[in-house]
């Protein structure tokens, strides 16, 4: 396969060499269904030996939603020869725990259930537990069978193997009126030259650990607006500090899990309780904060309004790229709940590297 420029971002050390070496072949023709096509993919690692996690199940379903159902399987098919078979015995042991429940009981009340507690650790696996366990709640959504089920407990389970909390707590010290795109604003934020490299959560911990840091997260004011309005001003926080710093590097990589990892809390409300959508949305703010306080800069005015939705659309339909296709599927899904030019200029930048 092709190595592109890209795959760099995302891809390094022995993970590279699987996408240059190992060659993996699922069987794929590209003419399977979906749910054939999870099937093969559950005898896959959700991860890489380095951490970085398998985006197939994850981009599959964004192109569907995308409108481009008709790719995802091919793309699945490419995207495999990168992907590790060794798998987690004890991972495999919960997600077949997970299915016996939802055989017991209805996914949404398991789904519920397991939140509620793995909320804290929102950060999990850099974002990449909620995220495969927030495309498996849309792709079961759309059709319940056996196979979007699993995936479900693959997403939950791999929520639970990596669950991670930060210091401090979202609203426990609440100072009335304060949003989480406030909060975003106030965090401290780490001196460039202090800045690290590594894995998402690696990169995150020196500026979570700020002086600040946990008093400035534990003001949000979680009833300051609707859980809808916050989840998208939090995303459109992100991308703004992302368009003034201006990085295309490996950090890039920090702020679009900030949005694609914020804005996929939008797809589990419908199956949380109130209670655990407002635990989640705390966590959430707490998440991005780290990704700013991490990465960022005093966000300021943008001079780029980026891309139409239209153009969205279109590039994340046709890119090869899994993070341009869940960030693109991301943004037009905040976009329909109201315009952002901060997250069109995020998806241009993004786009241009």
């Amino acid at each position: 396969m092709t190595v592109t420029r890209r795959h760099f971002l995302v891809l390094s050390g022995s993970a590279l060499a699987v996408a240059c070496a190992r060659g993996l072949d699922l069987g794929l023709t590209g003419s399977e269904s979906f749910d054939e096509m999870l099937d093969l993919l559950h005898t896959t690692a959700v991860d890489f030996d380095n951490g970085l996690s398998n985006h197939a199940p994850m981009a599959a379903e964004a192109l569907v939603t995308l409108g481009a159902e008709g790719r995802a399987v091919a793309w699945v098919a490419e995207y495999s020869t990168r992907l590790e078979t060794e798998q987690d015995p004890a991972l495999l042991a919960q997600v077949d725990g997970l299915v016996d429940q939802m055989t017991a009981e209805d996914p949404q009340t398991v789904l519920e259930r397991e939140v509620a507690v793995l909320a804290n650790g929102f950060i999990a696996a850099g974002w990449h537990g909620v995220l495969r366990t927030a495309h498996a709640v849309r792709s079961l959504m759309r059709e319940d069978t056996p196979s979007r089920r699993r995936e479900l407990a693959f997403g939950l389970a791999y929520w639970q193997r990596d669950h991670a909390t930060f210091v401090g707590t979202p609203g426990s010290a609440v100072v009335s009126g304060t949003t989480g795109a406030d909060v975003l604003a106030a965090v401290p934020l780490l001196a460039s030259g202090d800045q690290v490299s590594g894995r998402i959560p690696d990169q995150l911990a020196p500026g979570v650990a700020l002086d600040g840091f946990a008093e400035t997260v534990a003001s949000f004011d979680i009833d300051a607006e609707t859980l809808e309005d916050a989840i998208h001003g939090v995303c459109a926080a992100v991308a703004r500090a992302w368009v003034t710093d201006g990085r295309t590097d490996g950090a890039a990589i920090v702020y679009l899990h900030g949005i694609t990892g914020t804005s996929c809390l939008r797809l589990l409300l419908p199956w949380l309780t109130t209670e655990t959508a407002r635990s989640c949305l705390g966590f959430a703010v707490q998440s991005a904060a780290a990704a700013i306080a991490a990465k960022g800069t005093a966000p300021a005015a943008i001079a780029d309004d980026g891309p139409a939705a239209g153009d969205i659309e279109q590039i994340g339909s046709e890119d090869d790229d899994e993070h341009t296709i869940k960030l693109a599927e991301a943004v037009l899904r905040e976009l329909d709940h109201a315009d952002s030019a901060d997250l069109r200029a995020a998806f241009g930048l993004w786009e241009r590297r």
